[in-house]
């Protein structure tokens, strides 16, 4: 059984490749731009009637102090002032995607946009991936980050997106590779393109060194990167056989991204095969299971880790010096040596030969015993005479005849004359 865990063990979960990540606020902030915000006044010094300027303080809002409801706000404001205002247009949609979950929202504003300025790549690429990530619709994501790169041969994000399509949905590993390659051209500080190169790199070359080094260069510029933890946590404890570091990735991935069912699992399952801590791995488990109950392959573990548990509650110990093999109910244990076993072996033997003596005395004396009587052999002279009579007589002898009864029982038929009579009283004087 204990086999059957630790093959189990083996079964951690690498993450798949991001999702096309959208883009961050597309920003016109610079080093004059002097917010001189006070608390709870957002307004405050800006021009009511300059679109630009509260679409400039808007994405200060959000990605430096992240203030979204603020941004928000100002958002709507600069388009208040200028419905054709593109950027605006394109911040607030992906606010509203990011932050507030509303797609439909989104998407509209998105179309807005791409119909007042046909030629902004940003918005073709956020677009793209708002369709390939809430429709799934591979079809229109795949134009719209070409289209995208056709806008603009040097936008990063849409080489990076245009890539895991063509890695997650169409297969085609060697262009994904080219296109995540000239991502990372684009921008060297390209944090996701990075991890996507080094997710395809170990998938399909086994290229375990360029993998790590990938991902080690995605944790120092993005150190929130669960997805880069998980795989070289993953990495590290089935390769590199270090558990301490796969264990410190495996938690900040459990940290950064709470929700992640898969990320759990692999945490207990370190914590299972290569700690022996199998209290601990039950609840990274149970978490695993709370956040996903369909999830099987927790099912399986959490089950053998329970009976791991039992085992060694047991008196077992699994991978230590010793291991405690309970025995089972149907063995018996053996009797300790007799030093007169061989003296009563002689003697059953000694009265099994004896009884044999007996038994074979009696049944000879039963045998002579039950033999039937010799009739006593006639002399010689006492013949002669019976012979010398039945010369004399008359009387025919009675022979044996074929029927099985005896001829002398027979009744005769035959009738004797008077000379017959008178010869047999003569014979009878002289006899």
């Amino acid at each position: 059984m204990w086999a059957v865990l630790a093959m189990v063990g083996l079964m951690v979960h690498a993450a798949a490749s991001d999702q096309p990540p959208l883009l961050t606020p597309e920003a016109h902030d610079d080093a004059s731009c002097d917010l001189r915000i006070e608390a709870g006044d957002i307004f405050y010094g800006l021009d009511p009637t300059d679109a630009y300027s509260h679409f400039k303080r808007a994405t200060v809002l959000e990605t430096r102090f992240k203030d979204i409801d603020g941004a928000e706000e100002l958002y709507r404001a600069a388009l208040a002032i200028d419905p054709e205002h593109v950027a605006s247009h394109d911040n607030l949609a992906l606010l509203l995607y990011n932050f507030k979950h509303m797609p439909g929202k989104a998407e509209e504003l998105y179309r807005r946009a791409i119909a007042l300025d046909p030629t902004r790549a940003n918005t073709y690429n956020n677009l793209g991936a708002l369709l390939k990530q809430e429709r799934d619709d591979i079809n229109a994501a795949e134009r719209m980050f070409k289209k995208a790169i056709d806008m603009d041969p040097k936008h990063a994000h849409a080489h990076n997106n245009y890539g895991l399509i063509l890695h997650n949905s169409r297969g085609h590993h060697v262009e994904a590779e080219k296109m995540f390659r000239r991502a990372i051209e684009l921008d060297d500080k390209y944090a996701s393109a990075m991890y996507n190169l080094g997710l395809l790199r170990k998938q399909h070359h086994n290229d375990v060194d360029e993998a790590e080094r990938l991902y080690n260069r995605c944790i120092s510029l993005e150190p929130t990167h669960a997805s880069a933890h998980n795989n070289l946590a993953v990495l590290l404890m089935t390769v590199r056989d270090d558990l301490d570091a796969a264990e410190y990735h495996y938690r900040r991935a459990v940290e950064v991204e709470p929700t992640s069912a898969r990320f759990y699992d692999n945490l207990g399952l370190l914590l299972q095969n290569g700690r022996r801590d199998y209290e601990a791995a039950e609840a990274m488990f149970l978490k695993a299971s709370a956040i996903d109950p369909k999830f099987e392959q927790v099912q399986l573990n959490l089950q053998l880790t329970r009976q791991a548990m039992a085992f060694e509650r047991a008196g077992g110990k699994i991978g230590g010096e010793s291991t405690y093999h309970p025995r089972k109910k149907t063995d018996v244990e053996a009797a300790p040596p007799d030093a007169d076993a061989t003296y009563r072996c002689v003697t059953v033997v000694a009265r099994l030969v004896a009884a044999a003596v007996v038994a074979f005395a009696v049944l000879a004396a039963l045998a002579v015993f039950c033999s039937p009587l010799q009739t006593p052999r006639p002399s010689p002279r006492n013949a002669r005479r019976r012979k010398q009579r039945r010369r004399r007589s008359p009387v025919p002898r009675a022979r044996a005849s074929s029927d099985a009864e005896p001829a002398a029982l027979r009744p005769s038929t035959t009738t004797r004359s008077e000379d017959d009579v008178a010869a047999l009283r003569s014979a009878l004087r002289h006899a």
